[in-house]
């Protein structure tokens, strides 16, 4: 039996299809997916940078002068502050850290004390400036980073006073401080050689170790404000190593001058030599009797004494120290190292060498020397009942002084000045400086070294002439009574000015 049902007809392979079929692949406009959907976040990225570089620019140049954000001083948050608000608030942080008193243990002393009484001052603009640069400028990672962290900074700078400090905490390690001893050097008997005295270490309070614990407890809270000062053990500023290593076994040069005793000027020259006794001069080290002494007053004992002052006789504090400097010229003449200021007397004087001499006053003229030995030269002193001697220890360097003084030349005569003088009897007058000429002399000195090399110096020292200086009193005449010095109608010429150059001793 036959089907009467018709085939459903078959497709061939070259005829179009009436139903395309959509690919999942793709998106319309036949574009891969993938690529449009990186291109779509590339540019919602590219917005979003964008967006954050204008908030970031505006955000920069609306910050102006002001602190960054989330900036802390010593526990204040000074974030977006301006200077001005961040200077005002860190002020009454500061003023709380010192009016709140701290706790200071001393060995087995305890006590307490405000640190204003300690002086103490805290640097408040250096704070301020470190919190406005900690975030300032246009860097994005400190400008990103001051929205999620904070950034912490302390006061760095506490001042303090020293004295206030020690007379603070001293007394409370009184019981148990021993000075340290510097080493020092013992000249022989003979004066010929030197030994090292040893150092010795002492106890007592480390100043910086204890200002920098006070400093710390200053600036802390609660029970953190509280400072230890323990007692430490103290180091000789000189050591007996650092004493031996200075090369003073030997005399290098010494000189000794001579003056009548029991004058006042006498007492100058001692204390000019305690002062400057048992210095030490390192190698290329520059010397100056004035940086060492300083000014020649009553309060750093010294007394009035004749000096010449603008050519004449006076008195004046310090009187006689151009002695000792006289000695001390010498010996750093005889060892033969350079000397670089000096100025000899304005009158010679028959104790000193003849053109081998110096005066001082203050702050010039001055004695100055430089050490040119390979190693350290110790200055010693001795004063006696009518000499003071100055010597300069070291080692010899096998270099040899010869020394020549010439004739003198070039006299200037004196002249007589009369000066008017009130406090005499009417009608008398007196020497008050005898006369005697000037005249120029010169000095050499030969330096011959360890090595044959010759060094000739030569100096040339000019005495002005001692003029001779009459007081008197005119007798009054019966008509007139007498009229001022220097006025019209006096018998009397008028006073000389004061003297304008330094007195010099």
């Amino acid at each position: 039996m036959v089907s009467t049902q018709p085939k459903p007809a078959s497709k061939s392979a070259s005829s179009p299809s009436h139903h395309a079929t959509r690919d999942p692949k793709r998106t319309p406009g036949n574009t891969p997916r993938r690529v449009f959907w990186l291109r779509r976040a590339a540019v919602g990225l590219i917005t979003l940078l964008a967006l954050v570089a204008v908030f970031y620019v505006v955000d920069r140049s609306a910050s102006g002068d002001r602190i960054g954000r989330r900036v802390e001083v010593a526990g204040v948050d000074v974030g977006s502050m301006s200077r001005d608000e961040a200077r005002s608030a860190l002020e009454d942080e500061a003023s709380d850290l010192l009016s709140d008193p701290i706790t200071i243990q001393a060995e087995t002393e305890t006590f307490s004390i405000e640190p204003t009484e300690l002086e103490a001052q805290i640097d408040v603009e250096t704070a301020v400036e470190t919190a406005y640069e900690s975030r300032a400028g246009w860097n994005p990672l400190d400008w990103v980073s001051g929205f999620f962290t904070t950034e912490r900074i302390d006061f760095e700078a506490v001042s303090m006073s020293d004295d206030k400090v020690r007379a603070a905490v001293e007394p409370a390690l009184s019981k148990a401080t021993v000075e340290p001893r510097n080493a020092q050097f013992q000249i022989s008997s003979d004066g010929q050689s030197v030994a090292v005295i040893p150092s010795r270490n002492g106890s007592g309070l480390d100043i910086d170790s204890a200002m920098s614990d006070i400093r710390r407890a200053i600036l802390s809270r609660g029970d953190a404000r509280r400072a230890i000062v323990p007692l430490s053990e103290l180091e000789p500023d000189v050591t007996t190593d650092e004493a031996r290593a200075m090369g003073i076994k030997e005399p290098v040069a010494t000189f000794t001058t001579k003056f009548p005793s029991g004058e006042e000027r006498v007492k100058n020259i001692r204390r000019i030599s305690e002062i400057l006794d048992g210095t030490t001069i390192a190698p290329g080290e520059r010397f100056s009797v004035n940086d060492k002494v300083g000014k020649r007053t009553e309060a750093n004992g010294f007394v009035t004494a004749p000096v010449i002052y603008d050519g004449e006789f006076k008195d004046d504090v310090g009187g006689g120290v151009s002695q000792y400097a006289t000695t001390l010229y010498n010996a750093a003449w005889f060892a033969g190292i350079p000397i670089k200021e000096h100025k000899a007397h304005s009158f010679y004087l028959s104790r000193y060498p003849l053109g081998r001499e110096a005066t001082l006053s203050y702050p010039h003229p001055d004695l100055a020397f430089v050490n040119d030995y390979d190693t350290h030269l110790l200055l010693k002193s001795w004063v006696g009942e009518s000499s003071v001697t100055v010597s300069l220890y070291g080692t010899k360097d096998g270099r040899e002084v010869e020394t020549q003084t010439g004739e003198p030349y070039d006299y200037k005569d004196p002249e007589t000045v009369r000066r008017f003088d009130e406090t005499l009897k009417p009608g008398t007058e007196k020497v008050a400086q005898k006369p005697k000429r000037g005249y120029s002399v010169d000095v050499t000195r030969k330096i011959t070294y360890a090595d044959g090399k010759v060094k000739e110096e030569r100096i040339t020292t000019v005495y002005s002439p001692q003029h001779k200086i009459v007081l008197y009193n005119a007798v009054p005449t019966p008509a007139t009574a007498p009229a001022a010095p220097g006025t019209p109608g006096s018998t009397a010429p008028p006073q000389t000015a004061p003297p304008s150059s330094a007195p010099t001793g």
